[in-house]
């Protein structure tokens, strides 16, 4: 299966955003690794314990156009030995092919582009995991949980309401977070990712940046093992070849969080952006939400992040 890792890292796999990743539960048998485009889902492989797999196809309507649905073979969604599957992977990597060739623009975001050039890292910081999401024993524990961090987050855009017409509407954010990483004095990065041209996105990157980092502590709070946890990731990553920068970083105990909020360029209206930035930033620090700490990244077409003053992301030449 090692052609998946080596599509991301080819020139198709930069332009069209792809990027690999491996998804498991604690105490559950099964996992998977998940090819992305952008912000879909190219192919799922499912481990379903020792020595059975199964593969699952892209089923979005987008693809169904351009996407011979032919080319993916039914039999490979039926659980089977690893030998079986391996005669079967040139075919497989065919139909990707074919799926990565029919993705309408739209299903490469810019966002999504952004956050897989992300995900492949740099000399300054090691991916670690994108859209990752917190797990709780249930799902009545995971809703209190996020209805009680999102408490001053959402008090804060009450009190924006007041002055501001944008921050009127009521603003849900999910519960996924775009990236985590580990820079070079060890530190894990909760980066909320947003690209340029959403001016309203970006001028709430703090507000989500703010529910994602709390949920992150809860996390390594409730976790003794948390750094092992994050450096076995970083390790997997390094032994399959998906980062070239992995070995290079560690995560430091006692772990500490940052946050990150990182903005594709070109911003699309830089003085409206950067106001909102600063005005919902100040608004989560008088409602008890505050971001030590914050690290504001402007990111170029290549995926290449530099660092910026907060409401200082740059205006296009």
């Amino acid at each position: 299966m090692h052609a998946l890792v080596e599509l991301v890292h080819s020139d198709v796999g930069s332009a069209n955003g792809l990027d690999l990743r491996l998804r498991s539960r604690p105490g559950h048998t099964a996992a998977r690794a998940t090819l992305y485009l952008g912000l879909t889902q190219v192919l799922h492989v499912h481990h379903l314990g020792p020595d059975r797999y199964r593969l699952e196809r892209q089923k979005g309507k987008g693809f169904a156009e351009k996407l011979d649905p032919t080319l993916f073979d039914p039999a490979w969604s039926q659980p089977q030995s690893l030998s079986r599957l391996a005669q079967a992977w040139p075919a497989v990597m065919t139909y990707v092919h074919a799926a990565v060739r029919a993705a309408p623009s739209k299903y490469l975001s810019s966002e999504g582009r952004v956050q897989a050039l992300l995900g492949r890292g740099t000399s300054d910081f090691g991916a670690i995991d994108r859209e990752v999401v917190i797990n709780f024993p249930s799902q009545p524990a995971k809703a209190a949980a996020l209805a009680g961090e999102a408490a001053g987050i959402h008090a804060a855009r009450e009190q924006l309401a007041l002055t501001r017409r944008w921050a009127e509407k009521e603003k849900a954010f999910g519960d996924e977070l775009d990236l985590l990483a580990v820079d070079r004095a060890g530190r894990v990065l909760v980066v909320e990712v947003k690209h340029g041209t959403d001016t309203g996105g970006v001028g709430w990157t703090p507000a989500q940046v703010a529910l994602y980092l709390r949920l992150c502590q809860l996390w390594v709070d409730a976790t003794p093992w948390a750094g092992s946890v994050l450096n076995g990731m970083l390790d997997q990553a390094r032994r399959i070849g998906l980062s070239g920068h992995s070995s290079e970083f560690t995560v430091a105990e006692p772990v500490t969080l940052v946050p990150v909020v990182a903005i594709g360029q070109p911003l699309k209206n830089p003085k409206v952006a950067n106001e909102r930035m600063r005005l919902v930033h100040d608004a989560l620090a008088d409602h008890g939400v505050p971001l030590p700490g914050l690290e504001v990244w402007s990111v170029d077409g290549s995926g290449r992040p530099s660092r910026v003053q907060l409401g200082g992301l740059p205006t296009p030449s």
